[in-house]
């Protein structure tokens, strides 16, 4: 059993969704193909994001990163 600390835990993920990209759960699900259900479960840290999901979270935070300092450059 992997025993490695949690990458993603419930302060990063609502801070990704309402701070980076400020959209709703609904929005963040679809961004990341799931459901609503399981953005609810990461935020509530009833469960972990699967090795997947880390991956793809990993990538939408680069592309947020990239938004933003695309945005303070004007």
């Amino acid at each position: 059993m992997d025993k490695s600390p949690i990458k993603w835990n419930r302060h990063r993920i609502v801070h990704l969704r309402t701070e980076v990209f400020e959209v709703r759960q609904p929005e963040f699900a679809r961004m990341l193909g799931t459901s609503v259900t399981v953005i609810s479960r990461w935020e509530n840290e009833r469960v972990v994001p699967s090795p997947m999901a880390v991956r793809l979270l990993d990538l939408l935070e680069e592309r947020g990163k990239k938004r933003e300092g695309f945005g303070s450059q004007q």
